[in-house]
């Protein structure tokens, strides 16, 4: 997978780095192309070792658990590569999803092939409703306009913090959907242990991954990407803390069948 990323991203360049933007110091050097294999082959290895950290007991065949799990890892990425930057232009609205959709179709296979488990029995547990979901919205908006506002981070002009604030709102959404789906089966089940494996480790490797790779590519703040990821990682956690610890996800709604404890 690191591979076709560093193929792809040298023989399919983003226009965006003819648009706005100069490349990156490591562009420059000649040094490019190897650091983004060595840290995209890190950031691929352990974003499929994190599948093991989910206990997958679907039932269902294993095509449908990698699917699952792949598409719980691209509702956030994909929202990350379609931010509203100023460096953007028209024709990466096209390309940077294509490429991460052909990547993590080989992530799934790869996946499918090699960590899926066979179908073990299945204990139902809740699902995450809508108040769920409006906290991670709400969360992730209030956070994003600390660092457009308070700390004058890389983003649109002003006059487009509608655009921004917008684009918040739905990461937050694709957020709280892909907890959705992968809180039920995470490994621990007790609330820390959901909170810090969905946000500090299936989030946080996203998160640094994406602008890890910002960095690596464009003359950028690293203060302000820093700055950025280190936010959003928190405004999940924060999110992920309060959904958990005060029972946002409506419990007494399913209170007629038998859950496990912290489910």
């Amino acid at each position: 997978m690191a591979s076709l990323l560093v193929v792809m991203t040298l023989w399919f360049t983003n226009p965006s780095f003819q648009a706005i933007l100069e490349p990156s110091f490591f562009f420059k050097q000649g040094l490019y192309p190897i650091l983004l294999f060595l840290l995209s082959w890190l950031f691929f290895t352990l974003l499929t070792m994190f599948y093991e950290r989910i206990d997958f007991r679907l039932p269902g065949s294993k095509g449908f658990k990698a699917t699952l799990y792949v598409i719980s890892e691209l509702l956030i990425i994909f929202l990350y590569v379609s931010e509203p930057l100023p460096h953007r232009v028209d024709l990466d609205w096209i390309l940077n999803p294509l490429k991460l959709l052909i990547l993590f179709m080989l992530q799934g296979k790869l996946i499918q092939h090699l960590l899926v488990r066979e179908r073990l029995m299945y204990r139902p547990k809740p699902f995450f409703y809508t108040r769920g979901l409006l906290v991670y919205m709400i969360t992730f908006i209030l956070f994003r306009l600390i660092i457009y506002l308070g700390f004058n981070g890389y983003q649109l002009p002003q006059s487009h913090l509608g655009i921004s604030v917008m684009w918040s709102g739905i990461m937050g959404l694709a957020i709280g959907l892909s907890f959705s789906t992968l809180q039920r089966y995470l490994i621990r089940q007790e609330q820390k242990g959901k909170a810090n494996l969905f946000a500090l480790q299936f989030f946080a490797l996203l998160s640094i991954g994406y602008h890890v790779f910002i960095i690596l590519s464009y003359d950028v703040s690293w203060l302000d990407m820093i700055t950025r990821c280190a936010l959003d990682i928190f405004a999940v956690w924060l999110a992920t803390f309060i959904i958990l610890y005060f029972q946002i996800n409506e419990k007494s709604e399913l209170s007629s069948r038998p859950f496990d404890e912290g489910a």
